[in-house]
């Protein structure tokens, strides 16, 4: 995810905005379009992390949200950089950072949110494919390997790269491992600030 404020916002960096929102509890506010998804879930842990109270303001599409921080009426988006991207590079909204470890490959100017000053940061989206468990471990092993193969084809990663998606393949282990820390950092998250099912 992409973090980013309304150009009218002073505030040029994380820590910049770290500073601003403390010095305004309350005052600052960020947008999102579904309750416990990655832009939602991206701000909590940037407000747990950092110490802030900016305020939550649901919408019904992430354009609205989007719409509402290029006027000013929000003060925060933090969503896929697929969306943000254009808008960041025309100047009509500020990025500041990304939620991944690593430098973004389309944005590789923006520091990540660790580099930035919140130590440990690290919330990205992430998609895979699942079996049913009883699926033969060979069928398993087959198929991991032709996706990883597809993955590293330069017809693939152009693809996901045009939508600012970064491939990475790996072992079942490694996924299920994944999905398993994912599972427990996010449900912690999630238990922490109260989001019950909607």
């Amino acid at each position: 995810n992409l973090l980013t404020v309304t150009p009218s916002l002073p505030v040029l960096s994380v820590k910049e905005l770290i500073e601003h929102a403390r010095a305004n509890p309350g005052k600052l506010s960020y947008g999102t379009s579904a309750v416990g998804a990655s832009p939602h879930l991206s701000m909590e842990l940037f407000k747990s992390m950092t110490g802030t109270g900016i305020v939550h303001v649901g919408y019904k599409g992430s354009q609205q949200a989007i719409t509402d921080l290029i006027s000013g009426q929000i003060d925060v988006v933090c969503d896929n950089v697929g969306p943000l991207l254009p808008l960041v590079r025309a100047g009509r909204l500020r990025g500041l950072g990304v939620t991944a470890l690593k430098r973004s490959p389309v944005l590789p100017e923006l520091p990540t949110l660790d580099e930035a000053g919140i130590p440990g940061y690290e919330l990205t989206t992430w998609g895979g494919l699942a079996l049913p468990a009883r699926v033969p471990r060979d069928i398993v092993r087959r198929l991991n390997a032709e996706i990883n193969k597809a993955l590293l084809s330069p017809a693939v990663s152009q693809a996901l790269a045009a939508h600012s998606l970064t491939p990475e393949g790996g072992t079942p282990e490694r996924f299920t491992e994944h999905v398993r820390k994912q599972t427990e950092k996010l449900g912690n998250l999630i238990k922490s600030i109260g989001i019950t099912p909607q």
